[in-house]
Order: structure tokens, then sequence, then C-alpha cells
């Protein structure tokens, strides 16, 4: 394999004191990489050990690895998995892991045809040393489009799509001695356009998620899909996003053991602007069955792409801003500690005033990790572009900039749980808005029209639920959510109705 030499590494390693203070909140921003145009990294912990991999456009295009075996605190010197030329690009890296063994798999271009395959390399001991680049398919694709990959155990999954004159074909093809061999590709099924994919798995259950349409004309929506079988036959798509006239990109996905899978994608319909939008989020909490409400976590409309993670009720966002203007994105993070309810106050990871991207999230031992892709450039100071990182440690504070954000809507409800009527209380519900009654599937069993959320009356109110749908039909017993949307945005609340 090929290594980077010559580099000054002086600012990947954290200093003493940084070391002493890392332990209270966010640790400083620091490049993990070499200097050079960075794109789409992904973070990967194991414990106390992280796998950083990512894209060098400076060059080339080639794939790039950095681990650390301290929490972030020291970091290995580069290392190329896929070492490139101008005809040979590397692209979209996805990381993975079983035991000791570690894969790297990304998006291989033959650039002087345009002919796309799967390469890969695989590490026998936990990243410190690497095979030669292998490529998964013996002949080359053509309009090969974007990939997932996802494992559990040695299984691994990759949907892939490509473009097969007029359909967008998405395949499956599996490894399940972790990428030693790879089953034969098998159509799943067929789309008109996509953007970037995602996935994530635990134990037998894959999940995969896709932002897209069936056929032009319609709104781009995001779609979920789910294996039970270790990937081996998947679930029809079942559509997460809102359906209305307003895009949805970039989904972004994560799974744990303990069945919670958590979604988030920027969506444009509470925003002004046709540039940006706001991220929002589902959950569900029993391996993708079914859905929690959609919530939103931003309301400047002026969010990009995302990456979520979720653990519990606590989800951890981390997303792109254009804030500072639509050259010079910037990194922020967002922490729900109900699901998704309310949201703390954003912090903002990278302090610089150029171009950042792709955030990626990882947690373990307690412990945040954050990376990004980030374009700073400061000379003659030694400061450089490259993939930058940071951690943050739970049950920390920490130390917000103020936002100016609009007034977010109130919503509460008392008793709750029930077992004949609630009062829903609400405030701040300005503009044509509405109280809306759903169940776990996502879907509304009642719905308020609110009469008095206008400019001036502050938007507050309260309305009764007795456990009726819109018939006035009694609804079962169990776990319901409460809507709120107005001009500002929406807000859930969770009920227990028990009869």
């Amino acid at each position: 394999m090929s290594r980077l030499f010559g580099i000054p590494f002086l600012e990947v390693l954290i200093s003493v004191a940084l070391y002493a203070l890392s332990f209270a909140g966010w640790t400083e921003p620091v490049r993990i990489s070499e200097p050079g145009g960075c794109l789409y990294p992904q973070i990967l912990a194991q414990g106390d050990t992280l796998h950083v991999v990512y894209e060098n456009g400076s060059a080339g295009s080639y794939i790039g690895y950095v681990r650390s075996m301290n929490a972030g605190n020291t970091w290995s010197e580069p290392v190329i998995l896929c070492d490139t030329n101008e005809t040979e690009l590397g692209e979209f890296v996805k990381i993975l892991q079983f035991e000791a063994k570690v894969i790297a798999i990304w998006r291989n271009i033959s650039n002087d045809v345009r002919r796309f395959n799967l390469g890969y390399a695989i590490s026998l001991d936990h990243g410190e040393t690497w095979g030669n680049p292998l490529l998964i398919f013996p002949h080359n694709w053509d309009r090969m489009g974007y990939f997932s990959a996802q494992a559990s155990d040695s299984v691994i999954s990759i949907v892939i799509s490509k473009w097969v004159s007029p359909d967008l074909v998405f395949y499956n093809l599996r490894s399940t001695d972790f990428g030693e061999s790879w089953s034969n590709p098998s159509e799943i099924f067929r789309a008109y356009q996509s953007d970037l994919t995602d996935g994530a798995a635990h134990d037998s259950v894959f999940h995969f998620v896709w932002g897209g349409r069936f056929e032009l004309g319609p709104s781009w929506e995001i779609y979920y899909m789910r294996s039970t079988d270790w990937g081996l036959t998947w679930s029809a798509n079942t559509l997460l996003s809102e359906p209305d006239d307003y895009h949805s990109y970039s989904a972004a996905i994560c799974a744990n053991v303990s069945g919670i899978v958590g979604i988030s994608w920027m969506d444009y319909k509470y925003s002004p602007y046709i540039f940006s939008g706001d991220i929002l989020i589902r959950s569900s909490f029993d391996h993708g069955e079914s859905w929690g409400p959609e919530n939103q976590a931003t309301f400047n409309h002026l969010a990009l792409g995302s990456d979520v993670l979720q653990l519990g009720d606590t989800i951890h966002i981390a997303y792109e801003d254009i804030r500072l203007g639509l050259t010079s994105p910037s990194i922020y993070y967002l922490r729900s500690d109900d699901n998704g309810f309310t949201w703390d106050e954003e912090f903002r990871l990278d302090p610089d005033e150029l171009e950042s991207r792709n955030p990626a999230l990882a947690a373990s031992n307690g412990r945040v990790y954050v990376i990004w892709a980030d374009d700073r450039s400061y000379p003659p100071a030694d400061i450089y572009p490259g993939i930058y990182f940071r951690r943050y440690e739970e049950g920390t504070s920490i130390s917000e900039e103020p936002v100016n954000l609009p007034q977010v809507i109130s919503l509460s409800a008392y008793p709750n749980p029930f077992n004949v009527t609630t009062i829903i209380s609400y405030a701040n519900l300005e503009g044509s808005g509405g109280i809306h009654i759903l169940n776990v599937l996502g879907q509304v069993v009642k719905t308020f029209n609110i009469q008095n959320g206008k400019e001036g009356q502050n938007g507050q109110g309260q309305v009764v639920w007795d456990g009726t749908d819109m018939g006035g039909n009694p609804v079962a017993s169990g776990v319901y959510f409460v809507k709120a949307r107005g001009s500002s945005g929406a807000v859930t609340l969770k009920l227990e109705y028990m009869k």
C-alpha cells in the first residue's frame, strides 16, 4: 500500500492540555487527513478505535484511510487504499467491520470511458495493514449510480443502482464471508431517479433508504426498504416523507441492536428558498416495521445534507447549513433527548468561514464523534483543507453560540397518560395551522382546525381530545402523537391513551 510521507501532522496530535480538556464537552477541531480537497468521509467506531475513510480529489481521486486507537486523541498517518491516477478514480467510499476485519468499498471509475466498478480493500488486523485493492465485478458497468453498503457479522449487503434505459434499476449483491467472495447482483426494484443512498444493519435486519421518484413529474420523496433475512430478500418501498409538492433529498439512516432506526433528510416544504430547506427525521423502535411521525429538527430553512445517530430516545444530527452564503456551508450539531420532540440549541462545529460539507457521525463508549470535509486554507498559517474531527463526551455541557431562530411552537397535554380526555395546549401556532393526532404508523387519526392561530393573537389556545377518530369512533389504547403545524414549522408530542 502507498503511504503519504513528509506531511506535517502536528495539528493531528492533540496537545496534552487539550487532552486534559477533551472530557469537558467538545474537543477543538483537528485535521486528521493529509491536506487536500476531500469529500464524503465515513467514520466507524469500535470501542476506542476509530476508522475513517474519505475521497481525496486533489490528485486524481484516491481513497484515503486514517485510524485512531485512543478515541481520537492521536491519529495514524494516512494510507492510500486505492492508489489511482488520471484514468482511475475512486469515490463515495463506505467502511464496515466484523471482529478484527475492516473493509472499505468505493465506486471505481475508469475515467477514459466513464465505466464503473466497485472497488474494495480489506484489513484483517483492525486497520493496521491493508490488502491490495480489488474489484467486485469481473467486468465494468456502464452508467452505475449510487450505492449503499451495510454489514452484520460476516454478511455484507450492497444495494447499487444502474441506468438501464428507461429505468434506474436497483440491484442487491451479498458476501457471506466478509468480502472474500461475492454473489451475482439481483434486481430488487426499478425507479426513475435517485440521489445518494444509505444503509444500516443489525442482527439479521438490513435497512436501505433513498431519495428519488418512480416517474417524471411527482416530487422527489424519501423511501425505505428493509430485509429481515440478512439482505437476501427485500420488502417493498415504504414512503417515509409526506407526499406533497416539495422535494425531499439526501436521506441518512442509522440502526442499532435495540431495534431503533433513525432517518434524517432535507425537505423543502417549510422553506421559502429554492436552494435549501430543513432537516426532518422519523424513527422506528421495531427494526423498521412501523414508523413514528415526522419531526422537524431545524427551522431556519438553510440546511442541506445531514447525518443521523439515534441511541434510545437520544438523537444526534450533524448537518450542513448555508447561513454564511451559498458557497460557504458550515457544519452544525443538534441533539434531542426525547426522540425529536424538542431539540437543544444548535452548536457550530467548524469555526472557519470557508466551505465545509459531508458530516458523518459515530458513537461508542459514551462519546459522539463527528467528521467533515473542510475547505479551510489560511496562508501563511499552517491551516489546510482536509478531513476534520471533533469529539464530544456525553454528560457534559456545550457552550453554544447565540442563534436567531423563529419562535418555536409550544405544545403540551394534560393529563398524559389519559383515559377519558386530555387537554392539548399550544402557543406560537401562527398562520394556517392545525393540530393532528397520529398513530404509531404516522397515520392521521383526527385533525383539529385552528381558527385563532393568526398574527397578533400569539397563536395560543387549547383543544380537547376524547380518544375518538374523525368519525367519532373510539380508538384503541396505546401510543399516539400530537403534531402541531404552523408557519414557523412543526412540533410533535407523545401521548399515551389508556382506557
